[in-house]
């Protein structure tokens, strides 16, 4: 079944991922234009390319199995029931998954996103940020499928009167509930010591800023705190310095505008913040033993 707004289709995958427009061999999809998208149960059983990062609000839902894979350079190990929350901007890198894994994604635009008046203030972003796993029970898991089961059918379904209100309530109210068993789980944890809270902070300030602040400094001034004082705490909580955090994150928004899109060297070093060609190719050699044009060619 298909109308003229939605329909199931299977597109090639992209290292650079706009999920609303392209998805993976593997996921057979209904969508609602640009807007919203949801697949069908699939078994995750595909390689991927070394990362990527999508540029919309994506929610896995994993009912079976497990799913292992490095968000936003933290490796985590999402088991079912569970679902784990994709902000935009996320670079992810799957690394494994059980042989029986088994999930279902749904996707917002941005500006659908925006629509549903979901109160994210920044507290709770920053959290989601770090620990987007939201534990559930079967139970649960299967209310959030049924949920999904009809957002898709009525995607599906010609001529329904107000079809776009209709999914916009059913969207919040899904994702309403997952809220809810969010904050019930992280209120049955243990609360955060001050230096891994602070540490927690800093990696969350340099995934949302490092193309454009590169020094300590100012994250520290973001922080109110001194520059010795949080590179003393990164590295005891973290095991890595202050400095290692800011070049990781560079150096894979580097990777994936070298080898997903078609600017120049000149304008990639731009984007990044570094003064010039010349800067941001020898920076690049350092850590990774190539330059930018080699690495591109590889």
């Amino acid at each position: 079944m298909k109308s003229t707004d939605a329909s199931i289709d299977r597109t090639k995958k992209n290292p650079y991922i706009p999920v609303l427009s392209t998805s993976a061999d593997i996921m057979e999809i209904t969508r609602l234009g640009d807007e919203l998208m949801i697949s069908d149960r699939n078994v995750w059983g595909e390689q991927y390319p070394e990362f990527f990062r999508v540029h919309e609000y994506v929610i896995l839902f994993v009912d079976q199995g497990w799913l292992e894979g490095r968000f936003n350079l933290n490796v985590r190990t999402v088991q079912a029931p569970a679902a784990y929350v994709i902000l935009p901007d996320h670079v992810l890198s799957l690394l494994g998954n059980s042989p029986d894994c088994r999930l279902r994604v749904l996707c917002m635009s941005a500006s659908y996103a925006k629509e549903l008046n979901i109160p994210f203030n920044y507290d709770f972003m920053q959290q989601l940020f770090h620990d987007p796993i939201v534990d559930m029970s079967v139970g649960w898991m299967e209310i959030c499928n049924n949920y999904l089961d009809l957002i898709r059918n009525i995607i599906l379904m010609p001529e329904v009167p107000d079809k776009r209100s209709m999914l916009l309530n059913l969207v919040r109210s899904l994702i309403d509930l997952l809220i809810d068993l969010y904050g019930k789980e992280q209120r049955q944890r243990p609360q955060l010591s001050r230096p891994e809270t602070i540490a927690r902070q800093y990696l969350a300030l340099i995934e949302m800023h490092c193309k454009q602040h590169h020094n300590i400094e100012w994250y520290a001034s973001e922080m109110c705190l001194t520059p010795k004082y949080i590179a003393n705490v990164v590295k005891n909580e973290t095991g890595k310095s202050a400095g290692y955090w800011i070049n990781k994150n560079l150096l894979i928004y580097a990777k994936i505008m070298l080898t997903t899109t078609n600017l120049t060297i000149q304008q990639i070093g731009d984007t990044l913040g570094f003064l010039n060609q010349s800067h941001f190719g020898t920076w690049f050699r350092r850590e990774t033993g190539v330059s930018p044009k080699v690495f591109r060619n590889l």
